[in-house]
């Protein structure tokens, strides 16, 4: 199993600007931590302390109205978050395990226990070693 923390992904805010051209109006959606929030301490949480935040601009939405741009602004902090804490873990074979599910890590550093979602998940078999599990995991707080 490797767990890292990447701040150096992470960003304080995140901005998504369009045009509403029914009513001929510029838009801008802002966000600036995960829904729902985290629990225990963010990388938002974590960037604040370090005066370390930056603002990141979503260029690749242009919404259209001012829903539009807050949930795009949303989405892409959610994205942006879940990333704060990822890794990869080599288990023994389990079937049930799949892109999606959630998993609880137990036995690690008192940071790192908690549940995470697998976000890519191979099952591998040879006759040398078995049947073997490969994931790679997503995590928002610590």
């Amino acid at each position: 199993m490797r767990i890292i923390a990447d701040l150096n992904r992470q960003v304080e805010s995140i901005k998504v600007h369009g045009f509403n051209l029914d009513n001929d109006d510029e838009l801008q959606g802002t966000v600036g931590s995960p829904q729902p929030t985290a629990l225990g301490t963010s990388a938002v949480d974590e960037l604040a302390k370090l005066n370390w935040g930056a603002q990141e601009i979503a260029v690749q939405h242009f919404a259209r109205d001012q829903t539009e741009a807050d949930s795009w602004a949303q989405g892409a902090m959610n994205a942006r978050a879940k990333r704060f804490l990822y890794g990869d873990i080599s288990c023994r074979g389990d079937a049930r395990l799949t892109c999606g599910k959630e998993i609880k890590l137990q036995g690690v550093s008192k940071r790192l226990l908690g549940i995470y979602q697998v976000v890519q998940c191979q099952h591998l078999y040879n006759a040398e070693i078995g049947f073997r599990t490969d994931l790679k995991v997503e995590r928002s707080s610590w």
